[in-house]
This record gives structure tokens, C-alpha cells and sequence, in this order.
């Protein structure tokens, strides 16, 4: 019985530091996409739960997959994904990315195409949710994928 309980032990101390890896990627990208709204004189975006499980889930599917599009597996699209969670907005947005092996180097590929930096600038933009997710299982086609779902809620 010992050995089982050091078995759980490790998998409970595991569990939150691969979880807390996660969440500091995903805390990076933030942070730089607000240095670059601030240096375009522009409000930072916050976290918002709902848009982080879109872009949670997405990233995961990419993932699982191995593709980049906005277009998840099963066909939704950002607006549909975002719906489903129960996000009304205002201003929607989405910018994906496969490749980049980290935060700093994601933003850098998104800055660089006028779309997304578009996206990443829009004033009207208040809140977002990023997504990340590493590719297992196979021989990785891209390794990393990014998701960063950015939004204004619907005013009721």
C-alpha cells in the first residue's frame, strides 16, 4: 500500500506544477500583448474565464490533431465556440498560431501579420482568453499551438 500512496503523492504535487507551467505561458502572452497595447496607447485586456476555455479547448484540438485554423475539428468556427460558452459580445477576435515554441515568440508571429496585429490592437477589444497546448503522442507536426481569443461583452 505504501508504494500506491508515494504513487499519488507525486502524481498530486505533479498535477499542479505541470498546471502552473501552463498557466505561465499563457500569463506571458498576456503581459506582452498589453506592453504592446500600452506602447499603441491602448487599455491592457484582462482575463476572462469564458474566453479562456474557448481558447483553452481550441488550442487542445490543434493539438490533438495537428492542424492551425480557425475552424475547430468539428467544424465550429470562434463564433460559434465563443456562443456555445455563453460569451455575448460586442467585439470578437482570434488569432492562432502553430510553431512557436514559446509566449514571446508567438506574439512576434502575430505582430508581424497585419491581421492579427490588428486584432491584437483593436481598441475595442476588454477582455481575452489565451490557449496553449503541446502537441503529444505522434511525431509533433508544429509542437506548439497558441490561441488567443480576444473580446468586448455584449452590453445588456
Amino acid at each position: 500500500m505504501r508504494p500506491l500512496a508515494a504513487a499519488l503523492a507525486a502524481l498530486l504535487i505533479a498535477l499542479p506544477l505541470a498546471a502552473l507551467a501552463q498557466g505561465a505561458a499563457e500569463t506571458a502572452l498576456i503581459a506582452q500583448v498589453n506592453a504592446a497595447r500600452a506602447q499603441a496607447g491602448l487599455k491592457p485586456v484582462v482575463a476572462e474565464a469564458r474566453l479562456t476555455r474557448v481558447a483553452a479547448a481550441h488550442a487542445a484540438d490543434m493539438a490533438k490533431n495537428g492542424f492551425v485554423g480557425h475552424a475547430g475539428s468539428d467544424g465550429a468556427g470562434m463564433i460559434e465556440r465563443t456562443l456555445r460558452a455563453g460569451y455575448g459580445y460586442a467585439y470578437i477576435a482570434e488569432n492562432v498560431a502553430g510553431g512557436q515554441p514559446n509566449a514571446q515568440a508567438a506574439l512576434a508571429t502575430w505582430l508581424a501579420s497585419g491581421s492579427h496585429r490588428r486584432n491584437l490592437l483593436a481598441p475595442e477589444a476588454t477582455q481575452c482568453g489565451v490557449g496553449h497546448a503541446v502537441e503529444g503522442g505522434r511525431t509533433p507536426k508544429y509542437g506548439d499551438y497558441w490561441v488567443i481569443v480576444l473580446g468586448a461583452p455584449a452590453t445588456p
